[in-house]
């Protein structure tokens, strides 16, 4: 999983434990990359990790759970050039940002939660259009997007002609965790 995955996962945890729904914009793509820019010139993007990208947005949920605005939780508030400046400037102060864990406690939010059902959803997909797809470069896609990849419990995977490269995508997919 990307950094840009992560982030966006993240994200849309925060939004669905404030009640809010997440709103893609073509804007959107570009102020996510101008972030990752900026965090991996501040810090080189290997060295953030999920937790300070939970931290992060912590904070700027908080900061902006109080403003009136309609779109207060959006790409560009929480992840503009502006909110990151004050997260940096702030985290220096301290050495860590604050984030207050009534905050957290008030919604429900927990880290251990982010990607505790990342998998399980994706792991129930339809057998049928796994059958419809068999042994296609469709069907490869179709379980890269949808399934946990190869299981070696399923007929379909064990004399799938894609079987190997499905492999070698979940070996990988395994090592960026």
């Amino acid at each position: 999983m990307s950094k840009r995955q992560k982030l966006l996962l993240i994200y849309k945890y925060f939004l669905s434990r404030l009640g809010e729904k997440f709103q893609y914009q073509s804007r959107d793509r570009e102020t996510i990359t101008n972030f990752l820019l900026a965090l991996h010139l501040t810090y080189n993007l290997k060295l953030v990790g999920t937790s300070y990208l939970f931290k992060y947005m912590s904070n700027q949920f908080q900061y902006r759970e109080s403003s009136r605005s309609f779109s207060k939780y959006s790409i560009s508030n929480i992840f503009g050039k502006t909110s990151l400046e004050r997260y940096l400037k702030d985290s220096k102060k301290t050495e860590m940002s604050y984030v207050d864990d009534s905050f957290l406690r008030k919604h429900d939010i927990q880290y251990t939660k982010i990607f505790q059902n990342q998998y399980k959803t994706l792991k129930m997909g339809s057998s049928l259009d796994r059958k419809r797809f068999h042994n296609t470069p469709a069907g490869l896609v179709f379980c890269m997007e949808t399934t946990t990849l190869y299981d070696r419990t399923c007929v379909e995977c064990m004399i799938c002609n894609f079987k190997n490269s499905c492999r070698e995508i979940k070996t990988e997919r395994c090592l960026e965790k």
